[in-house]
């Protein structure tokens, strides 16, 4: 009987909900950022320093996935984005998949949300082939208005963190 009431009380133990590491209950509305997100669909150019940057959104599968295609050079250019992202939920968390064009894919989760801004941090990277090698850990957004936003993304490479931002105006 013993043995009986240790066995229920592990199974009880191993099937009771819990948050994803560095989450807690009262961890970022997911929902609402990511339909925050949604409202980036369509074509957006930037100007930063090293040239011209185009991005552009859509929803695919049954709009449960936000696709960001990110483009240098110029408009109208027949050529593979050179970045690719994909933001959707995960039992109430954004989470994104970053398709870097270093060949590494940083898996991000919206760790911080307000009206805004949104900063997704790093939770894990797939294909690289070593902790030093580069690739994205960060990424922050904040909308400005209904047609600017801006993007910073942090990449760490041999330790050392180098920020990139992007100022994007829709474009019409």
């Amino acid at each position: 009987m013993l043995r009986l009431i240790i066995c229920l009380a592990t199974l009880t133990a191993c099937s009771a909900p819990r948050n994803a590491p560095g989450t807690s209950s009262g961890a970022p509305d997911g929902l609402g950022a990511f339909e925050t997100l949604k409202s980036l669909q369509g074509n957006w150019v930037a100007h930063p320093e090293q040239g011209l940057t185009y991005v552009s959104y859509r929803l695919a599968s049954s709009a449960s996935v936000l696709v960001e295609e990110m483009t240098a050079g110029q408009q109208g250019m027949s050529v593979p984005p050179a970045m690719m992202s994909v933001y959707h939920l995960d039992n109430g968390r954004l989470v994104m998949t970053h398709f870097c064009g270093q060949g590494n894919q940083p898996r991000m989760l919206a760790d911080e949300v307000g009206p805004s801004r949104l900063h997704f941090s790093v939770m894990d990277v797939t294909n690289l082939p070593s902790p030093d090698a580069s690739h994205m850990v960060a990424v922050i957004f904040v909308l400005k208005d209904a047609d600017h936003f801006t993007q910073e993304w942090t990449n760490r490479a041999a330790g050392v963190d180098e920020k990139w931002q992007f100022d994007f105006a829709r474009s019409k």
